[in-house]
Protein backbone atom coordinates (compact mmCIF):
# COMPACT_ATOMS: atom_id res chain seq x y z
CA UNK A 1 0.00 0.00 0.00
CA UNK A 2 1.43 3.21 -0.88
CA UNK A 3 2.20 5.37 2.06
CA UNK A 4 -0.07 8.81 2.21
CA UNK A 5 1.99 12.11 2.59
CA UNK A 6 1.18 13.49 6.59
CA UNK A 7 -0.38 16.79 6.55
CA UNK A 8 0.26 17.66 10.17
CA UNK A 9 2.68 20.61 11.33
CA UNK A 10 6.30 19.12 12.76
CA UNK A 11 7.21 22.45 13.88
CA UNK A 12 6.50 26.36 13.77
CA UNK A 13 9.00 29.48 13.12
CA UNK A 14 9.72 32.18 15.17
CA UNK A 15 7.10 33.77 14.18
CA UNK A 16 4.62 30.84 15.10
CA UNK A 17 4.08 29.98 11.13
CA UNK A 18 3.60 25.82 10.62
CA UNK A 19 6.55 24.03 8.77
CA UNK A 20 5.43 20.70 7.04
CA UNK A 21 7.71 17.93 5.94
CA UNK A 22 7.36 16.44 2.40
CA UNK A 23 9.99 13.67 2.00
CA UNK A 24 10.92 13.36 -1.71
CA UNK A 25 10.51 9.64 -3.80
CA UNK A 26 13.66 7.66 -3.77
CA UNK A 27 12.41 5.95 -6.49
CA UNK A 28 13.77 7.44 -9.49
CA UNK A 29 11.49 7.72 -12.71
CA UNK A 30 11.70 4.38 -14.96
CA UNK A 31 12.45 5.48 -18.48
CA UNK A 32 10.52 3.98 -21.19
CA UNK A 33 13.21 4.49 -23.88
CA UNK A 34 14.12 1.52 -25.24
CA UNK A 35 17.89 0.95 -26.20
CA UNK A 36 18.46 1.18 -29.87
CA UNK A 37 18.57 -2.15 -31.87
CA UNK A 38 22.16 -3.13 -32.33
CA UNK A 39 23.52 -2.68 -35.80
CA UNK A 40 23.45 -6.19 -37.49
CA UNK A 41 26.82 -7.79 -37.71
CA UNK A 42 28.55 -7.76 -40.99
CA UNK A 43 27.42 -11.53 -43.02
CA UNK A 44 30.52 -13.43 -42.91
CA UNK A 45 31.52 -15.28 -46.42
CA UNK A 46 30.54 -19.25 -45.99
CA UNK A 47 33.80 -20.89 -45.43
CA UNK A 48 34.61 -22.93 -48.59
CA UNK A 49 34.51 -26.46 -48.43
CA UNK A 50 37.10 -29.00 -50.38
CA UNK A 51 35.86 -31.41 -52.14
CA UNK A 52 36.30 -34.69 -50.84
CA UNK A 53 37.87 -37.90 -52.80
CA UNK A 54 35.56 -40.03 -53.84
CA UNK A 55 36.71 -43.49 -53.03
CA UNK A 56 34.45 -45.36 -56.06
CA UNK A 57 36.87 -46.73 -59.03
CA UNK A 58 37.58 -44.92 -62.00
CA UNK A 59 35.34 -46.20 -64.42
CA UNK A 60 36.96 -47.24 -67.68
CA UNK A 61 35.32 -46.95 -71.02
CA UNK A 62 34.58 -50.39 -72.71
CA UNK A 63 37.03 -49.57 -75.35
CA UNK A 64 39.82 -48.84 -73.58
CA UNK A 65 39.03 -52.32 -71.29
CA UNK A 66 39.27 -54.16 -74.42
CA UNK A 67 42.59 -52.55 -75.49
CA UNK A 68 44.00 -53.64 -71.96
CA UNK A 69 42.94 -57.04 -72.08
CA UNK A 70 44.27 -57.74 -75.58
CA UNK A 71 47.53 -56.14 -74.48
CA UNK A 72 47.71 -58.24 -71.39
CA UNK A 73 47.02 -61.50 -73.59
CA UNK A 74 49.54 -60.69 -75.93
CA UNK A 75 52.44 -59.45 -73.65
CA UNK A 76 52.09 -61.11 -70.13
CA UNK A 77 55.59 -60.40 -69.82
CA UNK A 78 55.37 -56.53 -69.60
CA UNK A 79 53.37 -55.90 -66.44
CA UNK A 80 50.90 -53.89 -68.08
CA UNK A 81 48.74 -51.33 -65.46
CA UNK A 82 45.19 -51.14 -64.91
CA UNK A 83 44.49 -48.28 -67.43
CA UNK A 84 47.74 -49.02 -69.94
CA UNK A 85 47.15 -50.80 -73.34
CA UNK A 86 49.76 -51.26 -76.15
CA UNK A 87 49.73 -48.43 -78.67
CA UNK A 88 52.35 -49.59 -80.89
CA UNK A 89 54.51 -52.73 -81.19
CA UNK A 90 57.63 -50.94 -83.16
CA UNK A 91 57.72 -53.63 -86.72
CA UNK A 92 61.52 -54.22 -87.57
CA UNK A 93 62.78 -54.53 -91.28
CA UNK A 94 63.51 -58.10 -92.33
CA UNK A 95 66.61 -56.41 -93.51
CA UNK A 96 68.36 -56.90 -90.31
CA UNK A 97 68.11 -60.81 -91.16
CA UNK A 98 68.81 -60.71 -94.53
CA UNK A 99 72.06 -59.06 -93.59
CA UNK A 100 73.06 -61.29 -90.89
CA UNK A 101 72.63 -64.50 -92.78
CA UNK A 102 74.39 -62.59 -96.07
CA UNK A 103 77.21 -62.08 -93.73
CA UNK A 104 77.20 -66.11 -92.56
CA UNK A 105 76.43 -67.20 -95.91
CA UNK A 106 79.65 -65.56 -97.49
CA UNK A 107 82.11 -66.80 -94.37
CA UNK A 108 80.38 -70.42 -94.50
CA UNK A 109 81.25 -70.35 -98.18
CA UNK A 110 84.39 -68.76 -97.70
CA UNK A 111 85.59 -71.67 -94.87
CA UNK A 112 84.37 -74.65 -97.34
CA UNK A 113 86.89 -73.16 -100.95
CA UNK A 114 89.25 -72.51 -98.23
CA UNK A 115 89.20 -75.96 -96.77
CA UNK A 116 88.67 -77.60 -100.42
CA UNK A 117 91.86 -75.80 -101.96
CA UNK A 118 93.76 -76.64 -98.97
CA UNK A 119 93.05 -80.22 -98.92
CA UNK A 120 94.09 -80.78 -101.84
CA UNK A 121 97.72 -79.51 -101.44
CA UNK A 122 98.30 -80.67 -98.38
CA UNK A 123 99.18 -84.13 -97.10
CA UNK A 124 96.96 -84.32 -94.12
CA UNK A 125 94.04 -83.53 -95.87
CA UNK A 126 91.38 -85.70 -93.46
CA UNK A 127 92.55 -83.06 -90.50
CA UNK A 128 91.83 -80.15 -92.60
CA UNK A 129 88.79 -81.09 -93.88
CA UNK A 130 87.82 -81.96 -90.31
CA UNK A 131 89.03 -78.11 -88.72
CA UNK A 132 87.25 -76.20 -92.29
CA UNK A 133 83.85 -77.88 -91.92
CA UNK A 134 83.90 -77.48 -88.11
CA UNK A 135 84.21 -73.74 -88.66
CA UNK A 136 81.88 -73.95 -91.18
CA UNK A 137 79.03 -75.29 -88.89
CA UNK A 138 80.56 -72.83 -86.08
CA UNK A 139 79.59 -70.25 -88.60
CA UNK A 140 76.36 -71.59 -89.35
CA UNK A 141 75.60 -71.66 -85.45
CA UNK A 142 76.57 -68.38 -85.22
CA UNK A 143 74.22 -67.00 -87.64
CA UNK A 144 71.48 -68.56 -85.49
CA UNK A 145 72.52 -66.77 -82.90
CA UNK A 146 72.34 -64.04 -84.09
CA UNK A 147 69.12 -64.25 -85.54
CA UNK A 148 68.00 -65.13 -82.18
CA UNK A 149 69.37 -62.07 -80.36
CA UNK A 150 68.45 -59.99 -82.92
CA UNK A 151 64.50 -61.05 -82.76
CA UNK A 152 65.24 -60.12 -78.98
CA UNK A 153 65.00 -56.74 -79.47
CA UNK A 154 61.55 -55.23 -79.09
CA UNK A 155 60.92 -51.46 -78.89
CA UNK A 156 56.99 -50.88 -77.09
CA UNK A 157 55.12 -48.00 -76.94
CA UNK A 158 51.79 -47.58 -74.86
CA UNK A 159 49.81 -45.06 -73.39
CA UNK A 160 51.74 -44.21 -71.03
CA UNK A 161 55.28 -45.22 -71.18
CA UNK A 162 57.93 -46.77 -73.75
CA UNK A 163 59.36 -50.33 -73.15
CA UNK A 164 62.34 -51.52 -75.07
CA UNK A 165 64.84 -54.45 -74.64
CA UNK A 166 67.91 -54.02 -76.11
CA UNK A 167 70.11 -58.06 -76.19
CA UNK A 168 73.11 -57.30 -76.89
CA UNK A 169 74.32 -61.35 -77.18
CA UNK A 170 72.64 -64.37 -75.65
CA UNK A 171 73.62 -63.44 -71.82
CA UNK A 172 73.30 -59.58 -71.95
CA UNK A 173 70.39 -57.78 -72.05
CA UNK A 174 68.92 -54.60 -71.07
CA UNK A 175 65.48 -53.48 -70.83
CA UNK A 176 64.69 -49.79 -70.31
CA UNK A 177 61.11 -48.06 -68.89
CA UNK A 178 60.60 -44.57 -69.41
CA UNK A 179 57.22 -42.42 -68.58
CA UNK A 180 56.13 -40.39 -71.79
CA UNK A 181 55.54 -37.38 -69.94
CA UNK A 182 59.74 -37.73 -69.87
CA UNK A 183 59.81 -37.69 -73.50
CA UNK A 184 61.46 -34.01 -74.18
CA UNK A 185 62.25 -35.21 -78.29
CA UNK A 186 61.04 -37.31 -81.00
CA UNK A 187 62.72 -38.18 -83.99
CA UNK A 188 63.71 -40.71 -86.84
CA UNK A 189 66.48 -40.94 -89.22
CA UNK A 190 66.82 -42.67 -92.97
CA UNK A 191 69.96 -42.09 -94.65
CA UNK A 192 71.66 -43.56 -97.65
CA UNK A 193 70.10 -45.06 -100.82
CA UNK A 194 70.55 -48.66 -99.23
CA UNK A 195 67.71 -47.31 -96.10
CA UNK A 196 66.01 -45.44 -98.69
CA UNK A 197 65.14 -48.28 -101.08
CA UNK A 198 64.51 -50.67 -98.60
CA UNK A 199 62.44 -48.32 -96.56
CA UNK A 200 64.22 -48.83 -93.09
CA UNK A 201 66.02 -47.24 -90.93
CA UNK A 202 65.66 -45.88 -86.96
CA UNK A 203 62.95 -44.13 -84.58
CA UNK A 204 65.43 -41.78 -81.71
CA UNK A 205 63.13 -41.15 -78.24
CA UNK A 206 65.39 -38.80 -75.59
CA UNK A 207 64.21 -37.45 -72.01
CA UNK A 208 64.42 -33.97 -70.67
CA UNK A 209 68.20 -32.54 -70.80
CA UNK A 210 69.25 -35.55 -73.19
CA UNK A 211 69.43 -37.56 -70.16
CA UNK A 212 68.59 -40.77 -71.88
CA UNK A 213 68.61 -41.21 -75.33
CA UNK A 214 66.24 -44.48 -76.73
CA UNK A 215 67.47 -45.89 -80.40
CA UNK A 216 65.58 -48.20 -82.09
CA UNK A 217 67.33 -49.67 -85.37
CA UNK A 218 66.25 -51.22 -88.73
CA UNK A 219 62.92 -50.28 -88.15
CA UNK A 220 60.34 -50.79 -91.14
CA UNK A 221 58.70 -47.83 -92.48
CA UNK A 222 60.38 -45.44 -90.14
CA UNK A 223 58.53 -42.32 -91.14
CA UNK A 224 54.99 -43.96 -91.20
CA UNK A 225 55.89 -45.49 -87.54
CA UNK A 226 57.23 -42.54 -86.28
CA UNK A 227 54.16 -40.67 -86.74
CA UNK A 228 52.13 -43.24 -84.52
CA UNK A 229 54.73 -42.98 -81.68
CA UNK A 230 54.49 -39.09 -81.92
CA UNK A 231 50.93 -38.58 -81.82
CA UNK A 232 50.99 -40.81 -78.52
CA UNK A 233 53.82 -38.28 -77.15
CA UNK A 234 51.92 -35.52 -77.93
CA UNK A 235 47.93 -36.47 -77.02
CA UNK A 236 50.13 -37.56 -73.54
CA UNK A 237 51.76 -33.58 -73.26
CA UNK A 238 47.60 -32.85 -73.92
CA UNK A 239 47.22 -34.67 -70.96
CA UNK A 240 44.68 -37.28 -71.88
CA UNK A 241 47.25 -40.15 -72.64
CA UNK A 242 44.32 -43.39 -71.94
CA UNK A 243 41.93 -41.30 -74.68
CA UNK A 244 44.67 -41.86 -77.44
CA UNK A 245 43.23 -43.63 -80.55
CA UNK A 246 45.42 -44.43 -83.65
Amino acid sequence: MEEQPDDRPVAYDAEGRPLYYHPESATEPVSDQTPPPAAPSETQPAPSVKPVASDEPTVISPELEQKHGESVANYPDLDIGPNEFVVIDVERSIVGLVLIWVVVCGAFLTFIITTVLVSQVTVNSPYVLLIGFSLAVTCFIGGLIATYVYNQNYFIVTNERVIANVQISPFSRMNQNVELEHIEDCSYTQSGVFQTLFNYGSIRLSTVGDEHTYRFNFVRDPGGQFQIVNRVVQAVDEGEPTKYKH
